[in-house]
């Protein structure tokens, strides 16, 4: 089927961010933003909403709101430490996207997986 490019591109997403649940993951920062590494993972679970979603799902879920409120943390260090401390978040918030990224990746597979055996 083909459809044109501007199809895709003039049409508008109903998807809306909610949020994502925190997982282990890996973190890259340098030397002097790994300091910050347990102050940040202990705000985002402080911030985090348990169970979200019910407890079938489970999890700390850290929603827009909570994201955005994670990222002022910076706010409350010195100026010498700001952007050490905003680098660290924002390395912290990709390492958690990326596992999120993965898993939902997983999802689809499974998903699509099911829907081949059940054609089948």
């Amino acid at each position: 089927m083909n459809v044109p490019e501007e199809t895709f591109i003039e049409r508008e997403s109903n998807i809306v961010f909610v949020g994502f649940a925190l997982t282990e993951c890996d973190v890259q920062v340098n030397v002097e933003a790994v300091k910050y590494l347990r102050a940040i993972h202990g705000t985002a679970l402080e911030l985090a909403i348990q169970n979200h979603f019910g407890s079938e799902i489970g999890g700390f879920w850290l929603t827009a709101e909570q994201v955005a409120r994670l990222k002022s943390l910076s706010d409350y260090y010195p100026p010498s430490e700001r952007t050490f401390v905003s680098e660290t978040i924002e390395a912290y918030l990709q390492g958690q996207l990326k596992s999120f990224d993965e898993a939902f990746l997983q999802v689809l597979l499974e998903c699509n997986k099911s829907r081949v055996s059940a054609a089948v």
